[in-house]
């Protein structure tokens, strides 16, 4: 039988807890493997849930939750440091937002402002909207998931079978899920700017500002020192939306998988076909685009090529 808590006090030993109303902050100390389910809760304050290092939680989620950090905060609403292990599942909601520091934004889940890089985050069920810390004193923003406002070094993102909207402080300037290696699959996710290794296997991806699907590791100083990315699956890109392969970048659509752009695409580097890729609006072309013999490509908008480069079938 789990624990009945109804006002909050630190997770000192392994087992099942449950949380309801607003029982304030939850803190699971180091070493612990714990089970919590919270239903219908409401916290609000530094961090809403503090996960130590080295501690496996599992987050049961029922009714409708909310943990929002302080505004002007360093917390999160779940803060899952490195060496730390959160899964989230569930048949609730779950609304997390994460605080803002003096030069920086928190993950909504994910990274302090004061860290570089958060643990490993499990998604399988429920439905999770998370938007991280908006910046303060010219700072930058937290993701919702993974990252604080540092450029994301470590950490680990794993998405299934499950809907989940991400976005960094509502801007489409800032990352909304960001980390060393993100895994998406069967899941359909809202996303304003995704970082990171990905792979992407079954899933839909919607975007509501700027994205680049590249598979990449952004270092120090945010340059891309990985350029190959994969789609897998089925990606869209929507109506008034834009997709930038960078100049150094190359994009591959494997046999089997499609690349739908209802937006606008722009390849600057190297966007190679080898399933389908249909264009329903407007395509820039100022790379090389390579239609490989056995691919489907589909036009049904407009195509501008600059700089003499042209969409080429080859062999």
């Amino acid at each position: 039988m789990p624990n009945y808590i109804f006002s909050a006090s630190p997770i000192t030993t392994d087992g099942s807890y449950e949380f309801t109303g607003s029982p304030g902050s939850i803190s699971v100390a180091e070493n612990v493997n714990a089970t919590i389910t919270l239903t219908d809760v409401s916290i609000s304050g530094g961090t809403c849930i503090d996960i130590k290092p080295g501690s496996n939680l599992t987050l049961i989620i029922k009714g409708v939750n909310r943990l929002a950090a302080t505004i002007d905060g360093i917390g999160c609403g779940i803060h899952v440091p490195e060496g730390a292990v959160l899964t989230i599942k569930g048949d609730g909601k779950l609304y997390a937002t994460g605080g803002s520091y003096y030069n920086g934004g928190s993950a909504a889940i994910g990274a302090r402002a004061d860290e570089d890089s958060c643990g490993t985050i499990n998604i399988e069920s429920g439905y999770v909207y998370a938007v991280g810390g908006s910046k303060a004193a010219g700072g930058d923003t937290g993701a919702g998931i993974g990252r604080s406002f540092y450029n994301g070094r470590g950490g680990t993102v794993n998405i299934t079978g499950v809907q989940v909207v991400v976005s960094g402080s509502n801007t489409h300037l800032s990352f909304g899920l960001c980390a060393t290696n993100i895994n998406i699959e069967n899941a359909v996710l809202y996303a304003n700017r995704i970082s990171g290794n990905k792979i992407i296997t079954n899933s839909i991806i919607y975007n509501d500002a700027n994205i680049n699907l590249n598979c990449y590791d952004v270092n120090s100083d945010g340059k891309v020192t990985n350029s190959k990315g994969t789609v897998y699956g089925t990606y869209e890109i929507k109506n008034g939306n834009t997709f930038e392969i960078e100049s150094t970048n190359k994009l591959e659509i494997p046999s089997g998988t499609s690349l739908i752009n209802n937006g606008i695409l722009t390849n600057n580097g190297t966007l190679t076909d080898k399933g389908t890729l249909i264009n329903n609006r407007v395509f820039n072309n100022n790379g090389d685009t390579d239609l490989v013999a056995g691919s489907l490509f589909t036009n049904n908008g407009t195509i501008n090529c600059t700089n003499h480069k042209a969409v080429q079938l080859r062999a």
